[in-house]
């Protein structure tokens, strides 16, 4: 498990180009950087301010379990979604993974929509989803 302290301490340097010392969110985008949960969006950037996709979200997800050591072998067969060639290549295997473990959803029954948006919605029912079938 994480400690909560690791989380807050105050975070010196930064390794984002776009990531401000001692803005509310530094110390843990750069702890999520330490422990391999992110890697910023290329060319050196976090992108702070941007909204989350969907599959970034899966990502993230998926970074996060195999930290904690959770099994993430399980993959959804996607075939019955038409826009599965839209997943980017980079989150593939986590939005196979999430479906899979029932943390993410399509849209629609044929939909996954990974580059929109995560609503509060949606990432509050995957939030639940992952302490329920991740972090027992």
């Amino acid at each position: 498990r994480v400690a909560k302290a690791d989380l807050y301490e105050n975070a010196e340097s930064v390794t984002f180009s776009d990531v401000k010392t001692g803005e509310w969110y530094t110390a843990a985008v750069e702890w999520a950087y330490s422990k391999g949960l992110t890697y910023g969006v290329g060319d050196g950037c976090f992108s702070p301010d941007t909204r989350v996709t969907r599959e970034q979200l899966a990502v993230f997800l998926m970074a996060y379990a195999k930290l904690i050591n959770c099994d993430v072998s399980q993959r959804a067969d996607m075939e019955n979604y038409n826009d599965k060639d839209d997943v980017s290549w980079w989150a593939s295997e986590a939005i196979g993974w999430a479906i899979a473990g029932d943390m993410i959803h399509g849209v629609t029954d044929t939909r996954i929509s990974p580059k929109s948006y995560a609503t509060r919605a949606q990432t509050a029912v995957i939030i639940k989803a992952v302490t329920e079938n991740i972090i027992k």
